[in-house]
């Protein structure tokens, strides 16, 4: 796994940012992970997600805690949207320990961006240097209203 030690990214405000650059974001949503703290590894069961809108797509943001710097998204990053598709996001080496979280940041196409703004995220399956996991959006957070409203 390589951490980038020299890019600085986290959430706040509805505002993302990598390195010196500042996206626009959706609120956070807080996914549930049933196994996430099942292995004893004091994660939480919550996963924080968001979006962030740029010219050529978008972001997505996936972060947890990191249970003093030793778990790391990494891997690929498969969302699944209520209306039966997939994305898979590949893991293009944009993670980092800030703050106590594992932070992850995928990259989206345009077109996914698209799919994203017409269905909901049900679960997202990512993996750690832990091992697998599955986020489920059971809070039912209205994702493609919010995503939808950050490209108007």
């Amino acid at each position: 796994i390589l951490a980038l030690s020299s890019i600085l990214l986290f959430s706040q405000q509805n505002y993302l940012y990598i390195g010196d650059k500042k996206y626009p974001a959706t609120s956070d949503w807080d996914f549930f992970c049933q196994s996430c703290d099942e292995g004893g590894w004091g994660t939480g069961n919550n996963v924080n997600v968001s979006v962030a809108k740029a010219t050529s797509g978008g972001y997505l943001k996936l972060s947890l805690p990191a249970q003093g710097g030793s778990m790391d998204i990494s891997g690929v990053a498969m969302i699944y949207l209520e209306d039966g598709t997939a994305i898979k996001c590949s893991d293009k080496g944009m993670t980092d320990n800030v703050d106590g979280q594992s932070i992850a940041i995928y990259v989206f196409t345009i077109q996914e961006i698209a799919k994203l703004k017409i269905s909901n995220i049900k679960k997202i399956r990512f993996n750690t240097n832990m091992g697998g996991f599955t986020a489920e959006n059971k809070n039912s957070n209205q994702t493609a209203e919010e995503i939808k409203a950050l490209y108007k």
